[in-house]
């Protein structure tokens, strides 16, 4: 399956560019922002809060994006924006209050890299939502199919669909992120939109979900999660 791709020498941030989102959460991105310190990827900030952090802006190395447009922008139309500034050959975006395991975008892209036909990659995510006190997990997404590599892209869509496995934080192929994001209209349901993606990076080019923890990312509560994963599952 994989092949040498002979891209280890290049490096992270001319491969990767890392979108972080964020709206009024000042504190969840500084916490991200040095959460991801030591990953060397090429890191954009779009923030769509209804002031911009003058502190965060002036963050050397740090390319800070913020419009008062995109206040009352939906996700896909604020993840185009900074799909905008990227130049680099693959990207991920995260919600600020979510965490990426560097180790794991590090497997993802290099699985892209060795496979020119794969469009996206992936591993396994939890859930986690803060408690005075504690931490409480719960368990986002379940086993699946691992591989889909059929010729046929019909074919590779009807396996998927079943599976209602989020690819919002896949690595993925620029071009391909870039040609969703800018084909979405601002009033599309969040739902219907992560559903739309992930039938058109499945049906684009195949797609791997790797064995491996992914990411973990914030939720309201666990019964928010079920009606989310509810409705895309009934859509």
């Amino acid at each position: 399956m994989q092949s040498h791709s002979g891209n280890e020498h290049t490096a992270l941030n001319q491969r990767l560019t890392l979108l972080l989102m964020a709206k009024d959460q000042p504190d969840f991105l500084r916490r991200a922002l040095k959460y991801y310190s030591q990953f060397p990827c090429t890191l954009i900030v779009v923030d769509a809060s209804a002031q911009p952090d003058a502190e965060i802006a002036g963050t050397a190395g740090l390319h800070y994006l913020h419009s008062d447009a995109l206040a009352s922008a939906s996700l896909g139309v604020r993840v185009a924006e900074g799909l905008k500034q990227v130049t680099t050959p693959f990207v991920v975006q995260a919600p600020v209050d979510s965490f990426l395991l560097p180790d794991a975008l590090s497997a993802a892209l290099s699985f892209l890299e060795a496979n020119p036909t794969y469009g996206a990659c992936q591993g396994y995510s939890l859930s986690y939502q803060a408690q005075v006190g504690q931490v409480d997990y719960f368990r986002r997404d379940r086993k699946t199919c691992e591989d889909y590599a059929a010729d046929d892209a019909g074919e590779r869509v009807l396996g998927f669909m079943s599976e209602s496995l989020s690819l919002l934080s896949a690595v993925t192929r620029t071009e391909l992120a870039q040609q969703w994001f800018t084909s979405v209209t601002d009033d599309t349901e969040p739902h219907w939109q992560e559903i739309g993606h992930m039938n058109y990076l499945v049906a684009a080019a195949r797609l791997r979900i790797l064995p491996i923890a992914y990411a973990l990312h914030f939720t309201s509560g666990k019964q928010a999660e079920l009606r989310h994963g509810a409705a895309i599952a009934a859509a």
